[in-house]
């Protein structure tokens, strides 16, 4: 027989041996007495020692799912859990040591309110390297109201079961979905900035961030609803697949379609950039040239999807 606790934290992996030990030791930390909690790790068949670090740092249940999606994992803890309240833990997460105090409000809202959706943005590590500052410091991004990422995200027990958790049928892109789903239910988005979590794992180095956003866009890509319905697939295509386009007619010397090409390309990053920063004067180019590469890196998801389509 099952014993009902207030909190379950669960907690996909996948090769999360660097990180797993410090999420788990913040969590204990953090919960102070309180509330009764349980940790859930749901492990997508780690080929490091991420299991056994997690079991010797005090997980409470261990569940070995190799090769499904991240959504899968995160319905499969869920059905699992014991828990009034489920938080969604991403591997490389760390909470802070004040988490603990702000989550026992969210809590008793959520109790309260029953269709709230919580969590926050994720914070760079306390030594960022230049790209995590530039691209992923929440203080330097402007909020965005309509999702909040799985990463970090809490929800109510019961609603999560009324909507249907997760949709497992997406590689990516499965927090945005279930947020739009939860509003259509009559669910409440609120992200609190005062529950506050590191990410360690954000990319550092250009080929990291291209590697993770190449990742990203093969959700969108998975069938032509889901790309019509996404700017970032869309402007991307625009971008580079119109680049070969517009680069034709200079073989005969006739230059304004690149031109043209340029221009558009640059108002779409600069759209881009004042959408997702918020930037002042000396900043913007650098928005710009961020977004370029970050549409780059979409459009080659493309070339990670039709391999698997044959």
């Amino acid at each position: 027989m099952s014993i009902v606790c207030d909190v379950s934290f669960i907690i996909p992996t996948l090769d999360e041996a660097d990180n797993i030990a410090r999420l788990i030791s913040s969590i204990h930390v953090t919960m102070d007495g309180s509330l009764s909690y349980e940790i859930i790790l749901v492990d997508n068949g780690s080929r490091d020692n991420t299991v056994e670090i997690a079991e010797s740092s005090g997980v409470d249940m261990v569940i070995m799912c190799p090769k499904i999606t991240i959504g899968a994992l995160r319905n499969l803890g869920a059905r699992r859990a014991n828990g009034k309240v489920l938080v969604f833990l991403d591997g490389d997460i760390c909470l802070n040591g004040r988490w603990g105090s702000e989550f026992l409000c969210v809590y008793r809202q959520i109790l309260e309110i029953g269709e709230l959706v919580s969590g926050s943005m994720c914070n760079i590590p306390t030594h960022p390297s230049a790209l995590e500052r530039l691209w992923f410091d929440p203080s330097k991004l402007r909020q965005n109201k309509q999702y909040i990422n799985s990463g970090h995200l809490i929800v109510g027990e019961r609603f999560f079961s009324q909507i249907g958790g997760f949709d497992e049928t997406l590689r990516t892109g499965e927090d945005v979905e279930f947020c739009l789903r939860a509003v259509e239910n009559s669910g409440v988005i609120a992200s609190n900035p005062e529950l506050i979590a590191y990410h360690l794992g954000f990319p550092k180095t250009i080929a990291a961030f291209i590697h993770r956003e190449k990742w990203h866009g093969t959700g969108d890509l998975q069938c032509l609803k889901y790309f019509i319905k996404s700017k970032v697939s869309l402007a991307s295509f625009i971008i580079y697949f119109g680049l070969p386009l517009s680069l034709l007619p200079t073989f005969i010397g006739e230059y304004i379609p690149i031109t043209l090409w340029l221009i558009l390309s640059i108002c779409i990053c600069l759209a881009a950039a004042l959408n997702r920063f918020k930037l002042n004067s000396r900043s913007i180019l650098i928005g710009i040239g961020l977004y370029f590469l970050y549409f780059f890196a979409r459009f080659l998801s493309i070339f990670e999807v039709i391999p698997q389509r044959k």
